[in-house]
Order: structure tokens, then sequence, then C-alpha cells
């Protein structure tokens, strides 16, 4: 049965469809536990064939591929499929085989990714990023940016940057079209977003906001002056006092 990684990690906006997946990977195990056959393929971003192949939803790719997914082309998908058809229920293998969840990339990946549910995913990404420098992680240098801005617009524009691209990487939106003049709840930030959206600044920014000026009606731009202005990596006495 081919099933959808959307099981695993869920999509607020396709429940009923992350559910129907999930009951396929619970089904191919129940058969497994009468000693029957029966295997799902949860499968994640294909490429080259299907919905994503058109140009038109290249944005898409393009967003999904920043978050972390991993591409699964037509040629490793054939081999899958024999893969399975050839052996379908294998002693000791679970029924279930999850392809596509790629790496996890903090700040980018989805919010899902940071339930504690995919502790072990985190710690696995984290290891084959071994090699990166930490200085050099994109969080890092956000902060160490902030750290360095020589005027209020300077860590402004930062932190107008960091908020465009989360807002893009969570909405699936390509970055052009965030338009900073605009509030941030006409890009899907409603109360519930906002409070992740507000950790995730006091964790990247070390900046304090409270949730009714994230989804108050200004817009990102002045958003980004409140949130700079706050921000405790930002030195920049004479403006603070």
């Amino acid at each position: 049965m081919l099933s959808s990684i959307s099981g695993i990690i869920g999509n607020a906006t396709q429940a009923s469809y992350a559910a129907a997946n999930t009951f396929l990977d619970a089904f191919a195990m129940f058969r497994n536990s009468l000693g029957l056959s029966a295997v799902t393929l949860d499968l994640g971003v294909i490429t080259g064939v299907g919905y994503l192949a058109s140009s038109e939803s290249k944005d898409l790719l393009d967003v999904m591929e920043r978050q972390g997914f991993e591409a699964t082309d037509e040629k490793k998908l054939m081999t899958l499929l024999q893969s399975v058809l050839t052996k379908p229920r294998k002693d000791g293998i679970p029924a279930q085989t999850v392809t596509g969840l790629g790496t996890w990339k903090k700040g980018t990946s989805l919010p899902a990714f940071d339930l504690p549910l995919f502790s072990y995913f985190r710690r696995l990404s984290l290891y084959t990023q071994g090699s990166t420098d930490e200085m050099d992680r994109p969080e890092n240098q956000l902060r160490n940016s902030l750290g360095a801005a020589k005027t209020i617009n300077e860590a402004t524009e930062l932190v107008c940057s960091a908020l465009v691209d989360k807002l893009a990487s969570r909405s699936g939106i390509p970055r052009d079209n965030v338009d900073c003049s605009r509030a941030i709840s006409e890009y899907g930030v409603d109360s519930l977003v906002a409070v992740e959206l507000r950790n995730w600044i006091s964790q990247e920014m070390d900046s304090t906001i409270p949730i009714l000026e994230l989804v108050a009606n200004t817009s990102i731009l002045q958003l980004s002056a409140k949130i700079a202005a706050r921000s405790r990596l930002v030195h920049l006495e004479a403006y603070k006092a």
C-alpha cells in the first residue's frame, strides 16, 4: 500500500489525509501480527513524475527542500516498489517503510519535528551534520549578525529577513511573495502559530514579544523593529536608553 509521511509528521491542513495514511500503516502492522503479508511505503517528495514534476509546483518543491525533506526520484521509487513486492514480509522488520524525511534543520524544518517524538531523528540529523562548524549554522549566524549590528536599522533588517524566511518556510509560499509592509497575520499566523513564533523569536533572537503584538495589525517591518529594539543580542545602549 502506498502511504504518506503525512501520517508520520501530520499536516494541519490535511488532517483527514494524514489520518487515512496512519490507518494504512496500522493495518499493515495488524496483518503482520496475524502472520499475513502487508507493507506500506510512506512516501514524501516525489520528483520527476506526478504533481511536483509540473513547472507550477517548483516553488513548493524548493520550500520542501529548504525544510530538509529528501526527494525520491522515479528510479528510487521503482526500486522501493520492487523490494516490497519481492519480499513483502520480513521477520523482524516493520511493515512500515518511511522515506523522504531527510534531515532536521533547526529553524527551517516543520514545527512538528520539534516534538519529543522526533528527538532521535533530530539527534541523527545533528550527527550527520557534525562536520558543519557550530558558528556557521543559520541560527548562530543570525545571533552573531545581530550582535555585530551597528545601527537599529541594520538590526531591524536582519530580523525582518529572518521573519520572512520563517513565514515562507512555514506557509510554503515563495520568499519573494512575502511583503514586509503587510501584517504577519495575513500569512496564516493565528494565536496558536503565534505561540510557536514567539518561542522561536525568544530562542533565536533573544527577544521577548507578547502574543498580542505578534498578531496585531502592524507591518512585518514594524514588528521587526520592536523585536530588534528588545533583543538582548543587539548592543545599542544609546538607542535603548
